[in-house]
């Protein structure tokens, strides 16, 4: 795992700050895979390779960035990329469309992209690090699995890019089909943020709409209990954190548009979604007004960092 955080006041912030993600991501066991210029933006695809993952499998990672002047970093997952033509296969897809091929079990199997034609790698805002000019900080956790952001000038918003944690439900159904590579955000907006897998869970209906893929849920959006005791961060009076074993929040679960065909419903009030795992190192807990982005607590020796609180909740990820 590596971690990188600091603060940053640069004329090229994106491209300033993918050069500390370069770093951070070959000490993290990823390779450069290739360089695409297209237009106004630099692609940088990374590799994590199957026996450096936890999931034994081969994926990249499109770490883009706005090549001179302000702009964003944007992170997107693919299961190939074809460094000779620069195509992505099965990447992120947001479009209306109910087609789901039966070899991988997403939109366009075999066949492969241009990296800013069908892929959701820059039209899509929810997998975007948002910068600036002006003075600004950075918290960004790396891991083979996963690459998690957290920026000052969006403070409620995290980017994650890489492996879920499937259920047992969706293992079994994938079978040798499994691929749980995930790209999006969580955010403080009801809990919830929007993102795109890169496969349909095996079995499922072909009337998904694939903007509607994968949504995050975390809390009252889905029935789950608290891993541990109930306590406010940054309220020393109830905060059992502090030193605990676990993380004692509430996960953030990915859920799938559509459950059809046999897929457990999220809740029993749902004929519309179902789970199929949830992130790495996420969890979402009960925090003070006072908590605000990149502030840390520390669970067992590990240390999370937080969102900006909002109404009484916040969002952390796991940085070392």
């Amino acid at each position: 795992m590596t971690y990188i955080s600091g603060t940053l006041t640069s004329a090229n912030p994106a491209a300033d700050l993918y050069a500390l993600m370069d770093t951070a991501l070959t000490s993290a066991g990823y390779t450069l895979f290739d360089t695409v210029i297209i237009g106004a933006r630099t692609h940088k695809m990374w590799r994590s390779a199957a026996g450096n993952n936890s999931q034994n499998l081969t994926w990249y990672l499109d770490v883009t960035y706005t090549t001179t002047g302000n702009g964003s970093i944007w992170l997107s997952t693919f299961e190939d990329f074809n460094a000779t033509t620069d195509l992505g296969y099965r990447g992120p897809y947001l479009a209306f469309d109910s087609t789901i091929e039966s070899t991988y079990y997403s939109r366009f199997g075999a066949t492969g992209y241009a990296l800013e034609t069908n892929w959701a790698t820059v039209a899509n805002t929810t997998n975007n690090l948002v910068l600036s000019t002006a003075n600004f900080g950075y918290w960004i956790s790396i891991t083979a699995d996963r690459v998690i952001g957290l920026t000052s000038i969006s403070t409620t918003k995290v980017v994650y890019a890489g492996f879920f944690e499937p259920n047992s439900e969706h293992i079994a159904r994938a079978d040798t089909a499994l691929f749980p590579l995930i790209t999006g955000t969580v955010t403080q907006d009801a809990a919830m943020g929007s993102a795109m897998l890169t496969r349909a869970p095996k079995g499922v209906s072909a009337s998904i709409y694939w903007q509607y893929t994968a949504r995050t849920y975390s809390y009252s959006a889905i029935t789950t209990s608290a891993e541990g005791g109930y306590g406010v961060i940054g309220d020393n009076s109830v905060n059992p954190y502090t030193g605990y074993n676990t993380a004692r929040g509430r996960n953030v679960y990915v859920v799938f548009g559509y459950y059809a065909n046999g897929l457990t419903a999220t809740n029993a009030n749902s004929t519309t979604s179902a789970t199929v795992g949830k992130l790495r190192d996420v969890y979402y807990f009960a925090a003070a007004s006072s908590v605000a982005r990149g502030d840390t607590i520390t669970i067992a020796g590990q240390i999370w960092i937080l969102c900006t609180s909002t109404s009484n909740f916040t969002f952390a990820f796991k940085a070392i």
